[in-house]
Order: structure tokens, then C-alpha cells, then sequence
């Protein structure tokens, strides 16, 4: 997970995007240690995860449809 991570920033970066929005499905929002990981991952790119809704008319509206194509 954290080297996916890594390697999905690099690839960014490289790439010239300015904006990335991370977001951890329900892989991570069921986890027993979804807070560890959040938290590692955190620590070590320095990204905060935002965390897509199990109801995606529940999610942030500006991320909504990011939630709902998941």
C-alpha cells in the first residue's frame, strides 16, 4: 500500500500534475487498522487520504462523482 502510494506521487509528479486528490475506497475504510494506514501514509508522503463514503451521496460534493465511479 505505502509503495503504491509512493509510486501513484512519483508518476504524478513527474508528469507535471498539479493537483492530486488520493482517495482510499473501501479497502482502507474497512480495515480493522484504517487509522494506521491513513497514518502511515501521512507520515511517510506526506498525503491525507480522503476516505470515499460506502454511500456515495454521502461523500464531499466536491468529490461526489469520484466517489460514485469507484
Amino acid at each position: 500500500m505505502l509503495r503504491a502510494v509512493g509510486d501513484a506521487l512519483k508518476t504524478a509528479r513527474s508528469q507535471q500534475v498539479t493537483e492530486i486528490i488520493p482517495i482510499a475506497t473501501a479497502t482502507i475504510r474497512d480495515a480493522i487498522n484504517r487509522e494506521e494506514i491513513l497514518d502511515a501514509v501521512d507520515s511517510l508522503h506526506q498525503v491525507k487520504l480522503l476516505q470515499a463514503a460506502a454511500d456515495p451521496s454521502a461523500a464531499d460534493p466536491r468529490y461526489r462523482r469520484l466517489a460514485a465511479v469507484r
